[in-house]
């Protein structure tokens, strides 16, 4: 998807680029920001919902990618909870509301540049 749409974006094309890596740098360095409410209002939530309720061309983003997608989305939560427990000791409860938020930034983020 992200190929598809990104050929002729620009200035905007880089603006987004530079933001999934902050969004990257922002979940190693400090992964709790995730939780506060400017982060969780900026990036939205459960990233599942807008996946099922994308209208974009299929051409872009076929069904069955899409479909793929939201299937790996929970074990993608459970890594990254995992990982949160095991490289910053965060414990099991908060590491699960982080790595939620954190991989609803990274989704999202990637959704609003397909918009």
């Amino acid at each position: 998807m992200i190929e598809a749409l990104s050929k002729d974006a620009g200035t905007i094309r880089y603006a987004s680029y530079a933001e999934w890596k902050i969004i990257a740098l922002r979940a190693s360095v400090s992964p709790l920001l995730y939780l506060t409410p400017a982060l969780r209002k900026r990036y939205g939530e459960d990233p599942d919902k807008a996946i099922a309720a994308w209208t974009g061309e299929d051409s872009d983003w076929p069904a069955a990618q899409r479909k793929a997608v939201r299937a790996l989305l929970p074990k993608v939560r459970a890594d990254t909870a995992a990982w949160l427990v095991r490289e910053k000791r965060q414990p099991a409860k908060q590491a699960e509301q982080a790595a939620a938020a954190i991989v609803a930034a990274w989704v999202n983020a990637r959704l609003d540049f397909a918009s």
